[in-house]
């Protein structure tokens, strides 16, 4: 892909008030054809949205599942959330990860990272992979989470998989990154 020039284009921020993306973005070009373009998309914050994919000592997946508002379905999804000011990224995702599910993770290490919504926002994420995890103790949800009534779910990545291929899994993507990194890594060797 080297050699594309990036098309020259404009922005105009417009503030949105949302929960966790605060600016709307209006990316002004001009078309090939001569035609005036826009495109809209979302400002995501300056950190990633840090994600843990954590593995218990049976290899299975910890993952959660929550109702989200804006598709109208309970998904299933990798626990995470956002960093706090002076936190480490390493830190954020198991602060995040032993609040979500009440699990520690013995080891941590970044898997992969990329965009949430390449198409609709800037929004970066980062997976990290907690392995040998434990129950340590209560789930820690916040007023929203508890409405959204989160709750922790085990499952063997065969399972998930296969789930999310017969169309009876509601899930947030990032559990497919985070599968296909897990394998090409061999982590599900035992």
């Amino acid at each position: 892909m080297s050699g594309r020039k990036k098309p020259d284009f404009s922005c105009e921020e417009v503030a949105l008030g949302m929960r966790f993306m605060r600016t709307g973005v209006v990316h002004r070009f001009t078309r090939f054809d001569g035609i005036p373009g826009e495109w809209n998309s979302i400002k995501g914050t300056d950190e990633p949205t840090m994600l843990l994919c954590g593995l218990t000592p049976k290899k299975e997946l910890i993952l959660i599942n929550l109702f989200r508002f804006p598709v109208n379905e309970f998904c299933t999804e990798l626990p995470g959330g956002t960093v706090e000011e002076g936190e480490s990224l390493e830190v954020a995702a198991k602060r995040e990860f032993l609040e979500e599910t009440g699990y520690e993770a013995q080891t941590v290490e970044k898997l992969c990272s990329g965009f949430l919504w390449n198409g609709k926002s800037n929004q970066q994420f980062q997976i990290w992979v907690g392995l040998n995890c434990k129950k340590v103790g209560e789930i820690q949800l916040d007023e929203v989470e508890k409405y959204a009534e989160l709750q922790v779910v085990l499952h063997k990545p065969h399972r998930v998989k296969a789930l999310i291929a017969d169309g009876d899994m509601t899930f947030d993507p990032p559990i497919v990154y985070a599968i296909a990194a897990l394998e090409s890594g061999n982590y599900f060797v035992d």
